[in-house]
């Protein structure tokens, strides 16, 4: 697996975001030129996200701090023994030694739980508040 980091910048004087993709050989060989953009004093480095080496069901790379949407098989316990499905929306978070999906319901599960290719990211904590994305969970 390539080492990645996505680097997520925001300029001071307006907020935007603006989020670039490293990997560590070319952060290692000099080839990325991310230092000047601190340089001139306009953008601050406001993330370094991890990625985790795996890829959601679109084949987009799956990074910490993404938010993913999932689909639940055993969400809810019926009383006959059954369980209803539905979908749910979690954040992609470090843990001591692996990446775990963030769950509402339980806490955390950890990496080897998930069938991450089933997954759906929808964003990640830099790019929108945690406001919206709350607001993405009800609807």
């Amino acid at each position: 697996m390539e080492i990645k980091f996505r680097y997520t910048y925001r300029r001071k004087e307006d907020g935007h975001v603006w989020q670039v993709i490293y990997s560590m050989q070319s952060i290692e060989n000099g080839t990325e030129q991310f230092g000047s953009m601190l340089n001139n004093n306009l953008w601050e480095i406001i993330a370094r996200d991890l990625y985790t080496g795996q890829k959601d069901k679109d084949g987009n790379e799956i990074y910490g701090e993404d938010k993913v949407k999932w689909h639940d098989k055993h969400a809810e316990a019926t009383p006959k023994g059954g369980f209803i499905a539905k979908d749910k929306f979690s954040k992609i978070v470090w843990r001591g030694c692996g990446f775990w999906v963030e769950d509402e319901d339980f806490g955390y599960e950890g990496e080897n739980l998930w069938r991450w290719e089933e997954m759906e990211v929808i964003g990640n904590t830099h790019e929108q508040s945690w406001t919206d994305y709350e607001k993405e969970k009800t609807n």
